[in-house]
């Protein structure tokens, strides 16, 4: 019971809570309170005729209604806090706080209603409805009485608690059910009511839809359509003999173009001819065109919907009827007490989200006032101004669009036009304006660039605030990209020249690097950061006489400058001048101290076969620096040189340990597979290394080595699959994919297989088309995983996914698969 528990805990501790959360926030504990410093747990934000909701209750009301939420959408096999996260999903959640707050006025109103009715539920009454809600939940999840007691130890909570918190949601939904029933009255339709709410409502009790019969001719030249259009509407013609001798299609051709009886869902049509037909009067004939040629199709006869007699389904409409008028008097009753109740939300980014829905003026006007003040607790207040004045952008475009589009405009229409257009470009700058704000929090995204951009695309800012999000993700092409658009935008941004030369550094492309370390330089001539950079470029791209110069300059400047002693120390040691390199690179140690310039030392030493110097100061190294993994790959070189291949891997393997660029760890590994052609493990590693630097023909190199000694190994024919995932090269991918299936018998192994198989098949169809047979079966295979696996969300998804793609698709399996891990997820 214990790992089941572990297993399910959320959704059953949530399945057993849900009904009574609403009621705790509100009656378990609303006081009064001083005034507690501003965004803590114990402020007041939300006052309902007097009654107060510190920042925690409120928090923990909204926390109920996005479980609810996350829940309900777990079983559609739907991810809900997808939708709440990044900057989308902060705008999103505003809708969802007011939503909270309006569940807590809510609460109140009832309690106040109750009073004032003199609502009262009897303690026999309550006792009841508690044992009966509490043996229902242990009927309905399979629970005994022990076994949710322990549970509920689980979760730090006591059964005595629990039942508690049961007994006050069974009498707030009893009192509830009390005021609803007075507040609605007694309801007893006439005969004239029941009559027309019938009439009213007729295509609710259809029992058989709207049916039409056509004729129809299909041809593709558009000149033998108005051809045979003029013919068929000619007195007396033979729609029949024109059909079987010109139309092309085969399944009305020879019974004179004539269908069968069919309704708009199950229409042999397309969606163009369908609605053609559905508008015309029967006789009348249309010239429709779609994908598949010219359709002439005349509409021969339609059978209105059926729908039973009032005497045949009294019971029904009367039941209907007075369900409608309950609910109608209910919410007319409960808007009018709303209106009555006094709202005040001292936290004004609440009363911002409140607003929200019906004004967004007001909800504007609260966020200026939090951003004014200077006091906001919420990091994506100004992205919350900015998305706010793009709608009521959106809203000015709208209209002037409407108004443009009256043939006959008025002098109060152009006028109202250019007022429209004034607006658009006040809004559009304050859009923009709030939106760069916000980038300087730090918290932009994909989705907010994307937005932003939309509306500013030559926004050097905007582009290179993207362009360092970009980098930072080490998504160095499109960081690159974003600064050549930002230096285009402004062809003096100093900033963006260096973010460019910087990222191409990264990358290796020293030649571009040192172009925009130049740019940037010739606009701020003499800054010894940028002549360090550009000497820097020059270095790595064997450019070294313009590096020199560059050099010399900051060396005669600032003769100590460590970062310059280091560089000429790499020009010295590329022009072959070891001594020269050592002596500046010692001088830079003793001038810095820094982890670069002690192993440059030490490997100019080793250049220079000085191997004694050289490992010492590697040990050096290791001993100062130990979490730089470049002391140990220097001491394994060094032992190598030595011919000590056991110490050189032993080192190597501590370096590898040490190792954080992908590139280093690459470096060091090839090094171990080098001396130890054996080392399975390393291989594997090294694979991996490969592929995370999009390096496939490396990594399956490396996998087929694996296999060579190895024959079977699963993880490499695994690694050999996604290989040539990523190389497009499908057929490939699903061989050693189906070979990886054929050496496992683990579920999980299996399930992690049949995955990427999807993902095979996904591919190859395209984003957002369905899959054909083959990727049906690997859904189906994956389903019946996720079912012994006991993954029943992800299982009923897969299944759902199948029957949308192919009802036709194993549809009895599928069926009885669903019901069972549905029923499943009930229980």
């Amino acid at each position: 019971m214990n790992r089941f528990f572990k297993r399910h805990q959320k959704t059953i501790i949530w399945m057993l809570v849900i009904g009574f959360v609403a009621s705790i926030v509100v009656a378990g504990g609303l006081r009064l309170l001083s005034s507690p410093p501003p965004g803590s747990a114990e402020e007041v934000v939300l006052i309902v005729d007097g009654r107060k909701t510190t920042r925690q209750e409120f928090a923990q009301a909204y926390g109920n209604l996005i479980e609810y939420y996350r829940q309900l959408y777990a079983l559609y096999g739907l991810d809900f806090e997808e939708l709440l996260r990044g900057t989308e999903g902060a705008y999103r959640a505003l809708p969802y706080q007011a939503q909270a707050a309006e569940e807590i006025v809510r609460s109140v109103i009832l309690d106040k209603a109750a009073r004032e009715l003199r609502v009262t539920v009897a303690k026999t009454e309550l006792d009841k409805a508690v044992n009966d809600r509490y043996q229902s939940i242990l009927v309905q999840y399979g629970l005994t009485d022990r076994d949710l007691e322990e549970y509920l130890k689980f979760q730090g909570y006591t059964l005595d608690a629990y039942k508690k918190d049961l007994a006050r949601e069974e009498e707030a939904r009893l009192r509830e059910e009390r005021v609803r029933q007075m507040a609605v009255g007694p309801i007893e339709p006439t005969e004239v009511d029941l009559v027309a709410y019938y009439e009213n409502n007729r295509n609710r009790y259809e029992n058989e839809p709207e049916r039409v019969r056509v004729a129809h001719i299909l041809v593709r030249e558009a000149r033998l359509a108005d051809e045979l259009l003029g013919k068929v509407n000619e007195p007396g013609a033979d729609f029949a003999a024109l059909a079987q001798t010109h139309s092309l299609d085969e399944t009305t051709k020879d019974s004179g173009g004539e269908t069968g009886w069919f309704g708009l869902s199950d229409s042999p049509f397309s969606e163009q001819v369908t609605d053609a037909v559905w508008l015309s009067e029967v006789g009348q004939i249309k010239l429709v065109d779609d994908e598949d040629g010219f359709h002439i199709v005349k509409l021969i006869e339609r059978r209105e919907a059926g729908v039973p007699p009032l005497a045949e389904i009294r019971d029904t409409v009367r039941a209907d009827y007075v369900r409608d008028e309950e609910s109608n008097r209910w919410s007319t009753w409960y808007a009018a007490r709303r209106e009555q109740t006094e709202v005040k939300t001292p936290d004004p980014l609440l009363s911002a989200a409140m607003a929200y829905g019906t004004d967004k003026t007001k909800a504007l006007a609260e966020l200026e006032a939090i951003r004014a003040s200077g006091s906001a607790t919420d990091s994506y207040v100004t992205y919350y101004i900015g998305r706010l004045y793009e709608e009521l952008l959106t809203a000015v475009v709208a209209r002037r669009i409407e108004v443009e589009a009256n043939p006959e405009l008025s002098p109060d229409g152009e006028a109202e036009i250019s007022r429209l257009y004034a607006e658009e470009a006040m809004y559009k700058d304050r859009a923009v304006a709030a939106y760069l704000a916000f980038i300087e929090t730090g918290m932009g995204d994909d989705a907010f660039f994307q937005r932003l951009l939309a509306l500013a695309p030559q926004s050097a800012e905007a582009r290179y605030a993207r362009a360092e999000a970009y980098r930072q993700a080490g998504n160095w092409v499109a960081a690159e990209g974003e600064y050549r658009q930002a230096i285009e935008a402004r062809p003096g941004f100093v900033a963006a020249y260096i973010g460019q030369g910087d990222v191409l550094m990264a990358i290796e492309l020293h030649t571009g690097a040192a172009e925009a370390y130049r740019k940037a330089l010739d606009l701020q001539p003499g800054n010894p950061a940028l002549s360090l950079k550009l000497a820097a470029a020059y270095v790595r791209g064997n450019q070294l006489a313009l590096a020199d110069p560059l050099l010399q300059e900051v060396l005669a400047r600032e003769p100590n400058n460590a970062t310059a002693l280091t560089l000429h120390g790499d020009l010295l040691l590329a022009q072959g001048d070891t001594a020269g390199a050592i002596a500046r690179y010692d001088a830079a140690y003793r001038r810095g101290l820094s982890a670069d310039a002690l192993l440059k030392l030490a490997g100019a030493y080793l250049v220079a076969d000085q191997v004694a110097e050289a490992k010492k100061r590697y040990e050096d190294a290791i001993r100062v620096f130990p979490y730089r993994a470049e002391g140990h790959v220097g001491l394994g070189d060094v032992h190598a040189k030595l011919g000590d291949q056991d110490k050189a891997l032993s080192s190597y393997r501590q370096a590898l340990q040490r190792a954080v660029p992908v590139s280093l760890k690459e470096s060091i590994a090839r090094k171990i597979v080098a001396l130890d052609p054996t080392d399975i493990r390393t291989r594997y590693l090294l694979a991996g290394y490969f592929r995370d630097q999009y390096k496939y023909d490396g990594a399956i190199v490396q996998y087929e080595a694996i296999l060579e000694q190895v024959p079977g190994n699963l993880d490499a024919l695994i690694g050999l699959g996604d290989c040539y995932l990523a190389k497009v090269q499908y057929d490939r991918a699903l061989d050693h994919y189906r070979q990886a299936l054929d050496q496992t018998v683990a579920a999980g192994q299996k399930l992690s297989i049949y995955t990427q198989m999807v993902k095979v098949e996904e591919s190859r169809v395209g984003v957002g088309a369905p899959l054909g047979p083959l990727g049906l079966e690997f859904l189906w295979q994956r389903a019946q995983l996720y079912a012994e696996l006991v993954r029943y969300e992800e299982g009923v998804a897969d299944l759902k996914r199948i029957q949308t793609a192919d009802p036709t698709f194993r549809t009895e399996e599928v069926a009885a698969l669903l019901e069972r891990l549905t029923l499943t997820q009930l229980r």
